[in-house]
């Protein structure tokens, strides 16, 4: 499989409380984002451990310095077409979304969540700090 190909004006939240953090870079709606205690959002990628930082889904796009709406838990449509079952990851492209068959080892595993519906993740993140042997 491959990364998800997300159509950013689809990525909708169905449930959960919306976060709000300040973009360090640019950031699509539907990107995978890690957020600092001091509430920067940067790109999510599974070649970093970034173990100390909230997993989450962008909502919105945003500019470096900018305001980012994101999600950390609920239910999501990523503008995707999703695999009922299948558990999706942080991919190794930064900010991109996976099937976690997709990691190789030195990944680091960083969980978002699985598919119930062919448009719908349930995000429960799971931001591991253990890295593919």
């Amino acid at each position: 499989m491959a990364d998800l190909v997300q159509t950013e004006a689809n990525v909708e939240r169905a449930s959960g409380s919306i976060q709000h953090a300040t973009a360090g870079a640019t950031i699509a709606a539907g990107n995978a984002i890690v957020v600092t205690t001091a509430g920067v959002a940067t790109l999510a990628d599974a070649d970093v451990d970034d173990s100390d930082k909230t997993l989450g889904v962008a909502l919105n796009n945003a500019a470096a310095n900018q305001p980012v709406a994101y999600l950390t838990a609920g239910q999501l449509d990523l503008g995707a077409v999703l695999t009922v079952g299948e558990t999706y990851v942080v991919s190794a492209t930064a900010g991109a979304i996976a099937p976690i068959g997709d990691l190789i080892s030195t990944d680091y595993l960083m969980r978002l969540g699985y598919a119930d519906a062919a448009d719908n993740l349930i995000l429960a993140p799971e931001n591991t700090g253990i890295q593919l042997a």
